[in-house]
């Protein structure tokens, strides 16, 4: 699964309907994850099975440092359910370290 030297920590740009958030995986994200599930690695498994809960805490701990006034359960109201499995591939893109270059767009993620 994440090696913690392949995670982006670089800020990536996400759109959730038509705004920009920051997402970023840094030390501290990572403790909130692990503190819910035990691992960063537990979480990705989760996720990977469909877990709704989840894909809601990863997103969540990559805003944590750019957009700390956002709340878990505002980003939940924010991901529209038909593109879970979209906001999965960015999560594991970036948690993988393999997200595109500044210069390319990730797919926005409309309601």
């Amino acid at each position: 699964m994440s090696n913690l030297r392949s995670i982006k920590q670089k800020p990536v740009d996400i759109e959730i309907e038509g705004k920009i958030y920051k997402l970023v995986y840094t030390l501290n994200s990572i403790i909130e994850v692990e503190e819910e599930y035990g691992s960063l690695n537990a979480a990705l498994d989760k996720m990977e099975e469909g877990s709704i809960k989840a894909i809601r805490k990863l997103i969540w701990a990559g805003f944590i440092q750019e957009h700390p006034e956002i709340t878990e359960v505002q980003v939940g109201a924010m991901l529209p359910m038909e593109s879970m499995s979209e906001i999965a591939d960015i999560i594991a893109e970036v948690l993988g370290g393999s997200m595109p270059e500044a210069e390319e767009e990730l797919n926005p993620i409309k309601n």
